[in-house]
C-alpha cells in the first residue's frame, strides 16, 4: 500500500496479516532471465561484474544461503542449484508467420535501446531453443557439484533445524552493516536460535557479535573446504558464550561473499 509514481495513486495492500508460507522469494526466475536480450542467468552476470573472477563461484554460494535462509518458500530457477551455465533465451514455437514476425518485430524494439550489442536471438530459430536447454552434467564437474551439493545441506538444515523448518517472520531479526556491506540474520524458536552473517563485499569484513549466552556450533561456512572456498582458519567451529552479564562480544572475520550460519540446536552435524 505505498504510492506509486508510475500509476500515480497507492497500489496493493499491506502484507502484515499474511503468513510466510503466503510469500514465494527467488534469487532469479524464468520471466527475469527470459525477458533480458540474452538470457544471461546470475552467473553470466557476475562474471561480468565481479572484479575477481574467483569470486563469482563464492557469490553463488553467497546468493543460495541468502535464498534458503528466508522464513518463506523459496523457488529455485531450472540449473540454479548447480550453476547451469546455458542461457534461457526467449523463444516460441508457432506455426503463424504474421504471429511470428509480429513477435520478432517485438523483441527487436523492445531492445532497441541496447546500443552497441548484438540483436536479440531470434525466438522461432531451433539454435535459440537449443542453446537454452539445462546441460546435467554439469553436475559432475568440481565447483558445479560442490554448488549442488551446498544446496542440498541448505535444503537439509531447512527441514531439519527446529529453527529453520519454522517459516515464521515474526521471529526473525536482521540488522544491515552498510558500510561492509554484511547482513546479520537471527532467526529463533523457543530456545533455539540459528545466526547466520553474509558478506555481499568484495573485501574482507570484521564483525562484532553480540549473540545470547549458550553454544553456538558452526553449521556452514560457505567458504570452507568442504565446499570448495578459499577457507577461513580464523572461524571459530564453537562459541561457547556464558550465562553472565555482559556477554562478550565475538569477532569474526568474513571473507569477501561468504556466508557462516552458527545454530544452537543440539545435535546438527
Amino acid at each position: 500500500w505505498d504510492y506509486s509514481p508510475h500509476r500515480q495513486r497507492y497500489h496493493g495492500e499491506s502484507a502484515a496479516g499474511c503468513a510466510s508460507e503466503q510469500f514465494v522469494v527467488c534469487i532469479q526466475n524464468h520471466d527475469q532471465v527470459g525477458n533480458r536480450m540474452l538470457g544471461d542467468r546470475l552467473s553470466h552476470i557476475l562474471h561480468s561484474t565481479c572484479s575477481d573472477p574467483s569470486l563469482v563461484f563464492e557469490s553463488q554460494k553467497l546468493a543460495a544461503a541468502a535464498l534458503l535462509l528466508t522464513p518463506y518458500v523459496p523457488m529455485l530457477f531450472m540449473g540454479e542449484e548447480y550453476g547451469e551455465t546455458a542461457p534461457f533465451q526467449y523463444f516460441v514455437s508457432l506455426g503463424d508467420e504474421g504471429l511470428i514476425e509480429s513477435v520478432r518485430q517485438g523483441r527487436t524494439e523492445e531492445f532497441a535501446d541496447f546500443q552497441g550489442e548484438a540483436a536479440p536471438p531470434d525466438p522461432q530459430a531451433m539454435e535459440t531453443f537449443e542453446r537454452s536447454k539445462l546441460n546435467w552434467s554439469l553436475r559432475q564437474q568440481p565447483q558445479h557439484q560442490q554448488l549442488w551439493e551446498l544446496y542440498r545441506e541448505l535444503l537439509r538444515l531447512r527441514r531439519e533445524d527446529p529453527v529453520l523448518a519454522q517459516l515464521n517472520r515474526q521471529h526473525l531479526e536482521a540488522r544491515v552493516d552498510a558500510t561492509q556491506q554484511v547482513l546479520k540474520l537471527r532467526r529463533f524458536q523457543g530456545e533455539n536460535s540459528v545466526f547466520a552473517c553474509l558478506n555481499f563485499s568484495e573485501t574482507t569484513a570484521s564483525i562484532t557479535l553480540n549473540l545470547q549466552p549458550g553454544t553456538w556450533h558452526l553449521i556452514v561456512d560457505s567458504s570452507s573446504d568442504r565446499w570448495a572456498g578459499p577457507g577461513n582458519s580464523s572461524l571459530p567451529a564453537c562459541l561457547p558464550l556464558e550465562r553472565t552479564e555482559p556477554v562478550s562480544p565475538q569477532q569474526l572475520t568474513l571473507p569477501p561473499r561468504s556466508a557462516v550460519i552458527y545454530s544452537t540446536t543440539l545435535g546438527q552435524r
